[in-house]
């Protein structure tokens, strides 16, 4: 089901949306987001792929919305650090971006060969999470986050439009 054609001028800039995450107690925050992350990805969490980032460091930045998390795999769960003692690959992004890479609106190779997606660091551990994220079937996720994913993608591609 295509969500309805927004009035994308009315929103907020991302910075705005991003207000209250960003004033969140970080233990807040990092906990609403690590049961989020754990429940979507509860079926596929222990496939060996994941295994790539146990005692590694992947830095997700939105940067227009200014927000940083750094995650990890502890005892197969994804955890988020607020103190890493390094950091080993970071992807980064605006979120209309992210958003279209989440919901399969456009091909990640597009999105990172244009540089509107950025990877830096270890790129070798940034690609085997993208790539494993890409291969997701999306009948292991939880019903309805497939449904949020595509709609965000589908946001995502109106505000490109706007």
């Amino acid at each position: 089901m295509a969500l309805p054609k927004l009035p994308v001028h009315w929103l907020p800039p991302p910075d705005v949306v991003a207000a209250p995450l960003r004033y969140m107690p970080q233990p807040l925050q990092h906990a609403v987001l690590e049961r989020s992350i754990n429940w979507a990805l509860a079926n596929v969490l222990h496939d060996e792929g994941f295994q790539c980032l146990q005692d590694r460091y992947l830095a997700l930045e939105i940067t227009d919305m200014q927000l940083r998390w750094v995650f990890t795999l502890r005892s197969g769960r994804l955890a988020l650090c607020a103190h890493p003692p390094r950091i080993d690959a970071t992807i980064s992004g605006d979120a209309a971006e992210l958003m279209l890479l989440v919901g399969r609106k456009e091909d990640p190779d597009t999105l990172f060969f244009q540089r509107r997606l950025m990877m830096q660091g270890d790129t070798e551990l940034g690609l085997l999470v993208r790539n494993l994220l890409d291969r997701l079937d999306w009948e292991d996720l939880p019903r309805g986050v497939p449904v949020v994913l595509e709609h965000m993608g589908e946001l995502a591609q109106q505000l490109r439009a706007a």
